[in-house]
């Protein structure tokens, strides 16, 4: 794979779904790398807590497919094995560990008291 300016890959020798897949990944993690918190309005809470739990099912996916790809599954030789394993070994923490978050964010979304997902609550106080 060619590296283009500013250590981006270049996908152009991929096919469409894997090209598609490592952009939306390498801007995902730069829109991440750049995201800069601040205070989240109460409505906000439950939607940050969906999304979260949407993309870990995506990597979960799309690390279970890793998993799965020709290129992994069969070795070449023996000499090969040992690292694949490892590798396969690691793809499937990774993608436990992304269905972990997943479940994690979704069940943290449902018992969200009932005015932090649905309304931007302003507690009295602060009522003006």
């Amino acid at each position: 794979m060619r590296v283009l300016r500013a250590g981006k890959p270049d996908y152009a020798e991929r096919s469409a779904p894997a090209r598609k897949i490592a952009r939306l990944s390498d801007e995902l993690a730069d829109e991440l790398n750049r995201f800069d918190a601040e205070p989240l309005r109460p409505a906000e809470i439950n939607r940050l807590l969906t999304g979260i739990s949407c993309a870990a099912g995506a990597l979960t996916r799309v690390l279970d497919e890793l998993r799965a790809s020709p290129v992994l599954a069969h070795a070449e030789n023996d000499l090969a094995l040992p690292a694949r394993r490892s590798v396969l070994a690691e793809l499937a923490q990774a993608a436990a560990a992304a269905e972990d978050l997943m479940v994690t964010s979704a069940g943290l979304s449902r018992v969200l008291p009932r005015v932090l997902s649905t309304v931007d609550y302003v507690p009295p106080q602060d009522r003006r």
